[in-house]
């Protein structure tokens, strides 16, 4: 079957997912500075390099990521080469960074300003970790199919909305931020890894950095009877020998929990049973 969910199905999907809470610790976002970049205000920090801004002429609000100081022109050209190509990814899941400015010797990227908080900072319920986690396997393949990707995706840099729809940030920021000259090399299996590892951070509630020390097949969150045993198959398959080759093959088996997870009609026993022997046959071993 078709990985990609139908509009209509997506759009039903949007409308059944709980809205994600916010952690108890509140995000440090740090105190306003009222500093200016070029013609950037600059609010507050949200992290060691990145900036809420405004500028006078437009009240919207935009993300200032300080890139370095003094970077030879060589480099700034191939930023700038490799920023034109990434805007090329026209996707709603992905928020590519927009471009490259310069205040006297300090070089800065700018983009969009996401209103969300990211996945570090919210607890998601299981149904929509599912339907989140198809949303970026199925926006990483549409990268890597043209090419491009990630190289860095970490619950920090997905940012969740208020009715639970996510947006990956920071795009190749690891490589636009590395000294030296950015190489022309395409890393799909780096994003492939990582999302894995973050699937099983979503569907446990564990963090990042516990995820792996730990059975998280012993700490999968139920979101259903017919949804539940295909969740053990993908984690089963993410931790294992049999992993999934590429983002579009986990946004196949992900996209199909999904229809599961979200359909009216009875789901076929007849599959389900089939998931279910596949999945006890890889837990056992």
């Amino acid at each position: 079957m078709d990985r990609y969910l139908s509009d209509e199905e997506l759009r039903r999907i949007q409308r059944l997912i709980a809205t994600p809470q916010p952690s108890e610790k509140p995000a440090e976002t740090g105190r306003p500075i009222y500093q200016w970049m070029g013609p950037y205000r600059l609010h507050q920090r949200l992290s060691p390099r990145s900036w809420l801004a405004t500028t006078d002429e437009d009240a919207s609000l935009s993300v200032v990521r300080i890139l370095g100081s003094n970077l030879p022109k060589r480099r700034l050209d191939q930023i700038a080469r490799r920023l034109e190509r990434l805007a090329r990814l026209s996707h709603p899941v992905l928020s590519i960074q927009g471009k490259l400015q310069s205040c006297e010797t300090c070089h800065y990227l700018v983009r969009e300003y996401v209103p969300g908080r990211n996945l570090a900072q919210v607890e998601v319920p299981p149904g929509t970790a599912l339907y989140v986690a198809y949303q970026i396997a199925n926006a990483l393949q549409f990268a890597h199919e043209r090419r491009q990707a990630h190289g860095r995706l970490t619950p920090q840099n997905i940012l969740l909305d208020s009715v639970g729809n996510p947006y990956v940030v920071d795009f190749q920021i690891r490589r636009l931020e590395e000294q030296g000259l950015i190489t022309d090399s395409v890393e799909p299996e780096l994003d492939v890894t990582d999302m894995g590892t973050l699937f099983l951070s979503l569907i446990t509630g564990l963090p990042l950095g516990e995820v792996l020390m730990t059975d998280p097949l012993r700490m999968l969150k139920p979101v259903s009877p017919p949804v539940d045993p295909l969740l053990l198959n993908i984690a089963t398959r993410v931790l294992g020998k049999d992993s999934f080759p590429s983002a579009g093959a986990l946004a196949d088996a992900l996209g199909e929990a999904c229809r599961y997870a979200y359909a009216d009609p009875e789901p076929d026993t007849g599959l389900l049973e089939k998931f279910q022997r596949h999945a006890a046959k890889k837990a056992v071993k």
